[in-house]
């Protein structure tokens, strides 16, 4: 199972950038580790977007072949998934960042 994930707290960037590689790895499941900013949550609202996301009781971390990290390359941001990269090493890593290495 391939898996899309971001950064705890996401935030514009992160949400598109989540959406987006939805579209390039269309077998991939959509997860948000945890809470999306207030903002981005009253858009999705105020849009009526439907967002294609799992739940975390809905992903089997044994199953994981491919996570693949949206605006986020730090582990220690990603929540729970890193819990399940670390049980697992053998799960493959993409990461898709505008952001600096040290950032």
């Amino acid at each position: 199972m391939e898996l899309i994930a971001t950064h705890i707290g996401a935030d514009f960037d992160a949400f598109a950038a989540a959406l987006v590689a939805r579209r390039l790895h269309r077998q991939a499941k959509l997860f948000f580790p945890g809470s999306r900013e207030g903002s981005v949550r009253r858009m999705i609202e105020a849009r009526g977007i439907e967002v294609p996301e799992v739940r975390h009781k809905e992903i089997d971390p044994a199953a994981l072949t491919r996570v693949i990290l949206c605006d986020i390359r730090q582990r220690d941001r990603i929540g729970i998934v890193a819990d399940w990269l670390a049980a697992n090493p053998k799960i493959e890593v993409w990461a898709y960042d505008h952001h600096p290495a040290s950032a």
